[in-house]
């Protein structure tokens, strides 16, 4: 896992230095595999980082194959159910399965499943560097980690045996 270093929330923004260093990362390293962030994915950093990293790969003109996965596209519906009540709620059903939509595009867009029960451990540990998804910054109970979204459903989805990946080579 190598880091670049650019301001979080605000990827988009270096959007020239990224391309140039995940190039330099893989002209020197050479990679047969590139993992990146799903390219539908809601957060702009997460889609800036697909979009630059496909950009790098295309110039140095590597062979390597992209797996992008996908992070936030599991939380909503289908794949996690609605809260508690929300079936009373018209509104709730609606929105739900118009964001869960969008959502089903993981099941043609995602190309291939990996069994990684073996590393969930070490998947488990990296999540865990991420400490502002993990735990409330100085205790602030209004700051927002994993394990609040959808009664914690949504941390249990990232840790299940299987990962979906859309797996391709850019020509």
């Amino acid at each position: 896992v190598h880091f670049i270093d650019l301001p979080d929330g605000h990827l988009a923004e270096h959007g020239q230095e990224a391309v140039d260093n995940v190039r330099e990362l893989l002209d020197t390293l050479g990679p047969e595999e590139v993992y990146v962030t799903h390219r539908d994915e809601a957060p702009a950093d997460h889609r800036s980082a697909n979009s630059f990293v496909r950009q790098a790969v295309e110039v140095s003109g590597s062979a390597a194959v992209i797996w992008e996965y996908p992070i936030w596209r599991w939380n909503s519906w289908p794949w996690l159910g609605l809260g508690e009540g929300s079936w009373h709620h018209p509104w709730a059903v609606a929105k739900a399965v118009s964001k869960g939509l969008s959502s089903l595009s993981l099941l043609t867009g995602c190309n291939c499943a990996v069994e990684v029960s073996q590393v969930l451990d070490r998947k488990r540990a990296a999540l865990e560097m991420h400490r502002s998804q993990m735990v409330r910054i100085n205790g602030d109970q209004n700051w927002d980690v994993l394990s609040d979204y959808s009664d914690g459903r949504f941390l249990e989805m990232l840790f299940q045996p299987h990962e979906a990946f859309r797996r391709y080579m850019i020509p």
